[in-house]
């Protein structure tokens, strides 16, 4: 199994490889969601607004002009 499917976060949009942790959860991305246990594909209690896993390049890339 590689990286990325290790880590369905990284093939997310709202992934922030430079900041860190995500749009949805700033402070660190839940262990079971960042560990592939369970796609993030509904909005949860604990996270900033209504962001859930959509596949793409990280948006944080194009901003830092990356």
């Amino acid at each position: 199994m590689n990286e990325e499917e290790l880590l369905p976060c990284l093939k997310c949009i709202h992934f922030r490889p430079i900041e860190g942790g995500c749009k949805a959860f700033p402070e660190g991305i839940p262990d079971d969601i960042a560990n592939g246990e369970r796609l993030h594909d509904k909005v949860e209690p604990n996270q900033v607004g209504d962001f859930v896993f959509e596949e793409g390049e990280p948006v944080e890339y194009k901003e830092y002009g990356l």
